[in-house]
């Protein structure tokens, strides 16, 4: 792998992980476009080590709580709820990705697939207009918003279909205010992406060796590029702009289609 191509698909990695455009369906087209299979497991590892890195970074002061809440485990912690509210909110994911994500990979991973699917990543965009001026707060989430938010999870193993649009469009619609929506969403991303590093661990560490300057760039540029584009959904979240990515995600989706014909 070349710098430059690490570097391309750090920023891919690092900018479509937190925006609502799907970083799983980015990365497969510019590894189809650029004529290789998909980014080798060991660079994978690295640049979702990179956009973990961001997304504490941004929300180290939850983090923080959380991690106090453990001296306290009771329900009326704050920091402790929370834990258990991101704990059940990553069971529908993690269940799916165990038991089937082997085979969306091989039935569902093709360009027109991921074309058909940024389609539908655009529609659940664009449910979330005029949602959360108002409504409850991170302290009112309820068990079953976390369960629901869940399950909008496990939707974007789907190559296509992102995981912040899914988990931010599902809060808003149980009435969480947008402030909230966002928080829980990129908050949920911390066990989802450790998840998703770990599993890979064991492949990445057998999958042969990559050029260290290429992956330390890589690492970095999505490591930065994660936590500006982190930053900016965070504002254009609050500012009820999230549907206004459905636009991309269609126009994408179609010349996706055409292409893979």
């Amino acid at each position: 792998m070349t710098l430059l191509l690490a570097l391309l698909l750090g920023l891919v990695q690092g900018v479509t992980e937190f925006l609502p455009i799907s970083s799983s369906g980015h990365l497969r087209l510019m590894a189809a476009a650029f004529g290789i299979e998909d980014p080798q497991t060991l660079f994978d590892v690295c640049v979702h080590g990179g956009t973990l890195g961001a997304v504490l970074a941004v929300y180290r002061g939850e983090v923080a709580t959380m991690l106090k809440g453990l001296t306290t485990p009771k329900w009326d912690n704050p920091g402790f709820r929370l834990i258990v509210l991101l704990v059940i909110g990553t069971i529908p994911a993690a269940v799916v990705g165990i038991l089937f994500g082997d085979w969306f990979e091989a039935e569902l991973a093709t360009v027109s697939a991921v074309g058909s699917f940024l389609m539908i990543n655009g529609a659940i965009l664009m449910a979330s207009r005029n949602r959360g001026e108002t409504g409850r707060t991170l302290d009112q989430l309820t068990i079953k918003d976390a369960i629901i938010i869940g399950l909008a999870q496990s939707v974007a193993l789907f190559r296509g279909i992102s995981r912040s649009g899914t988990t931010i469009t599902a809060a808003l619609l149980t009435g969480v205010n947008r402030e909230t929506a966002a928080s829980f969403s990129f908050l949920l991303a911390i066990p989802a992406i450790s998840g998703a590093v770990i599993l890979k661990l064991g492949d990445a560490l057998n999958s042969g060796t990559l050029d260290a300057t290429a992956l330390i760039a890589g690492t970095i540029c999505a490591f930065i590029t994660g936590y500006l584009a982190l930053k900016l959904l965070i504002k254009l979240v609050k500012q009820g702009q999230l549907h206004h990515f459905a636009w991309y995600c269609w126009g994408l989706g179609l010349a996706t289609l055409i292409w893979g014909r």
